[in-house]
């Protein structure tokens, strides 16, 4: 039986100036936008007229809503001063709506326009419409495979520990990885796109974060001071790629390197990263060797929760729900619960209160995932696409939370790892149907 559809959404912003619009913007298809759209943008419980023929939200009425990309947009002054709810229908299971909290103010006037600020309101606990997590499925590839226009990590190892070389803010750095086969939000900044350079066989690599215009290179720092001047060469990143750019390049063997010489005399000035330090050297025997990972597919798990009555007692149904790669071999899937009691807080803390939003020395999530004071459910179900539930009994403790994660073990690559959901964090109470 098909599934009926999950609104994913991921943020909410706004622009500020006097054509302020709110854009919503989701890891659904367009296909799904455009029918939850026709199911209904509620502003306050008031539904918003989806606008199919145009994508320009420039050229529709302020009472408007239209889909473009992977978002949802409508005007800010569809909104009232003051706090606002602007649901999301599910066109299949309106009781799967997802809900967020605006606050709007504006200052101005008719005459001069009007400046509207908004800010989101962040929700008690999870509830069934938490968001899904992505990991990214990356796959090690031999570097005579790389191919242009596909998306690869740079690794490299130091004391059996593995790093991602990438970018932050445009400086150049290094990130560690637990497992660059399955990486979750690993940003932009760590993902390189090859470009074909002129000579045959080698390749450019321009950093993802940003615009394409920012290229592994090295700068030059020119010691004048005595003769012959000496040129200390530093990995950086460049706006301009070519020889005279010192843009590097990536060889066959694993090395990433710049030719300082000329076409009579060649000086390979090869990336060795020591340490926290990126230098280059000339002796191919301390060159660092890096491993290319190419970017195949993602894997999506969610974690939700609803309240029901069972056998006339109350409680609270996890449901974890993923979408695999094949490639992924599952060898077991489950849920780990635990409680405020169970995972030590003192009598002080209590039950009613949120570890997740707390400064205490208690770290949940780490409980969770470590099966640290914490309950396993394991299921028997093993298919790359489904979900499996874990009911929960709460009978009177209505406010007391109840914290779970879902989880998947397997091997991918040939290598065995383990992949989490979110944290949900709820109450009977705080789960709104």
């Amino acid at each position: 039986m098909q599934e009926g559809l999950t609104i994913d959404l991921q943020s909410v912003s706004t622009s500020e100036s006097s054509t302020a619009y709110i854009v919503a913007a989701f890891n659904n298809s367009y296909t799904e936008l455009t029918r939850i759209a026709n199911a209904g943008v509620l502003v306050n419980g008031n539904k918003l007229n989806y606008n199919s023929n145009y994508s320009q939200l420039s050229s529709v009425n302020s009472s408007d809503c239209i889909v473009t990309g992977n978002t949802i947009q409508f005007y800010t002054s569809s909104l009232s001063e003051g706090e606002n709810t602007i649901t999301f229908v599910n066109p299949d299971d309106n009781t799967k709506n997802v809900s967020v909290t605006l606050t709007m103010s504006k200052s101005g006037d008719y005459w001069s326009g009007y400046t509207y600020t908004v800010e989101v309101i962040p929700t008690g606990g999870k509830s069934h419409t938490s968001p899904k997590t992505a990991y990214e499925m990356w796959e090690a590839v031999g570097h005579g495979a790389i191919e242009e226009n596909e998306s690869y990590i740079i690794t490299y190892k130091n004391e059996d520990k593995t790093y991602a070389l990438g970018a932050e803010n445009g400086v150049l750095t290094t990130k560690e990885i637990s497992d660059p086969t399955a990486t979750i939000d690993l940003a932009d900044g760590y993902k390189w796109i090859p470009e074909k350079a002129s000579s045959s066989g080698y390749w450019y690599l321009w950093n993802q974060e940003g615009s394409k215009n920012k290229f592994l290179s090295l700068t030059g720092e020119t010691d004048y001071s005595s003769y012959p001047y000496k040129t200390t060469y530093t990995p950086s990143l460049a706006s301009k790629q070519g020889y005279y750019d010192k843009t590097l390049y990536v060889d066959e063997d694993g090395s990433i390197w710049y030719d300082s010489g000329s076409s009579y005399s060649h000086t390979y000035n090869n990336i060795r990263i020591n340490g926290d330090s990126m230098e280059t050297t000339t002796d191919n025997e301390y060159m660092t060797i890096f491993t290319f990972y190419k970017h195949t597919t993602d894997a999506k798990l969610d974690i939700s929760a609803a309240n029901e009555e069972h056998n006339e007692k109350k409680a609270i149904v996890f449901t974890f729900a993923h979408d695999i790669p094949e490639k992924f071999t599952i060898s077991e899937t489950g849920i780990l619960y635990t409680t405020n009691k169970l995972a030590g807080a003192s009598d002080e803390i209590g039950n009613t209160t949120d570890l997740t939003k707390t400064t205490e020395s208690i770290d949940i999530e780490a409980a969770l995932k470590t099966e640290v004071k914490t309950k396993k459910y394991t299921s028997q179900f093993k298919e790359n696409t489904g979900n499996i539930s874990l009911t929960y009994i709460v009978d009177d403790k209505i406010d007391g939370y109840v914290y779970a994660v879902g989880y998947i073990k397997g091997t991918i690559n040939g290598s065995e790892t383990t992949l989490y959901t979110d944290i949900a964090a709820v109450t009977y109470n705080s789960i709104v149907e």
